[in-house]
């Protein structure tokens, strides 16, 4: 299973958990694979490793928030 089949699946489940999208192949076909399945962000290596820290850090802000509500959250 592919990371976009594994975000999809994940989003078919309900579940609305922040996920951030890297890949080494940002062509326009992957890119709107992947943001039909609403990830957070989408990173094409290579990236500023700060940005990817920036973005784990508000996945988890918004994880906490979406927690708070009525949405399914894995953590």
């Amino acid at each position: 299973m592919s990371g976009l089949e594994l975000l999809q699946k994940i989003r078919d489940m309900g579940w609305t958990i922040p996920v951030i999208v890297l890949t080494a192949f940002g062509d326009v076909a992957t890119v709107f694979s992947a943001f039909q399945s609403g990830p957070y962000d989408f990173l094409e290596k290579p990236f500023l490793p700060q940005r990817l820290i920036d973005g784990v850090s508000d996945c988890f802000l918004k994880s906490r928030a979406t927690k708070n509500g009525n949405s399914k959250s894995l953590i």
